[in-house]
């Protein structure tokens, strides 16, 4: 492995790993034993906070309180076998219904048709919370088309 290359060589591993992407040795990451798992991955840029939209902070009273019909949380889930599919979950807040939808994309280009086709046959529905992950990105698209309003939670609370 390149550790323990690294380690006889008396160099750090992640010398032996920019050689190998940089083609300096006759092997490429395919050709090492654990296929370069431990070599740390590029991230896909999900870190990245969204910061624009209503904070919860400003949603009704009423809605904390659960008291009134028509109040729903949106949020997605990803499956650790199938990258590309999400599931949407839609849980209304008095009546805790929950609702699931399969959506191919973890992105606002796939999320927001679904949400708007689904939010379309609900008559009394008064507003929408999520997070602030990148696939709500185009919730002023969602409140446009809608008329109902999308509240956002506080980054990094569940």
């Amino acid at each position: 492995s390149p550790e323990t290359a690294a380690h006889v060589l008396g160099l750090p591993f992640k010398t032996i790993y920019n050689w190998l992407n940089a083609g300096r040795l006759k092997l490429s990451l395919a050709d090492l034993p654990d296929k370069g798992i431990r070599q740390k991955r590029q991230s896909d840029g999900r870190r990245q906070v969204f910061v624009h939209g209503r904070s919860i902070e400003t949603r009704p009273e009423s809605v904390k309180a659960r008291q009134t019909f028509g109040h729903f949380e949106v949020d997605t889930m990803q499956s650790g076998k199938r990258r590309g599919d999400v599931l949407v979950t839609i849980t209304e807040r008095l009546s805790r219904q929950h609702i699931v939808r399969q959506v191919t994309g973890r992105n606002s280009e796939a999320v927001t048709p679904v949400l708007i086709r689904f939010f379309q046959g609900i008559k009394n529905a008064k507003s929408i919370t999520v997070d602030r992950g990148r696939e709500f990105a185009k919730y002023n698209e969602i409140e446009q088309k809608l008329g109902i309003p999308v509240y956002f939670a506080h980054p990094y609370s569940p």
